[in-house]
């Protein structure tokens, strides 16, 4: 589990020094995230949240996806499992609908 720390707004200035804002990661209602290494900090209205990836996602998306996120990795997984299942169905029911209608 992550352990984040909660840093006070007055601290802005030395928190965001060297980050740059992000769009990756989950914002967990923050207001804006930001990036400096493996530090994902989070800006909320009364505080940031700072916590620690194994892995940057901007220089390994995979790698962080497989250390950092693997909840994302597991919704990923089931997405594709789903849509093979999906897919595949579908494929049978058409191919069976041809079957019988060049019968006729």
């Amino acid at each position: 589990m992550v352990q984040e720390i909660d840093i006070p707004l007055d601290l802005k200035r030395v928190v965001l020094m060297g980050a740059e804002e992000t769009k990756l990661g989950d914002k967990k209602g923050a207001l804006k995230q930001y990036r400096k290494g493996n530090l994902h900090i989070r800006e909320y209205a009364d505080k940031f949240t700072v916590h620690t990836d194994k892995v940057d996602p901007r220089t390994d998306p995979m790698g962080h996806l497989i250390h950092d996120a693997q909840e994302v990795l597991v919704g990923l997984a089931g997405a594709a499992i789903s849509g093979a299942a999906i897919g595949s169905y579908i494929y049978k029911i058409k191919k069976t609908v041809r079957i019988e209608n060049s019968k006729q």
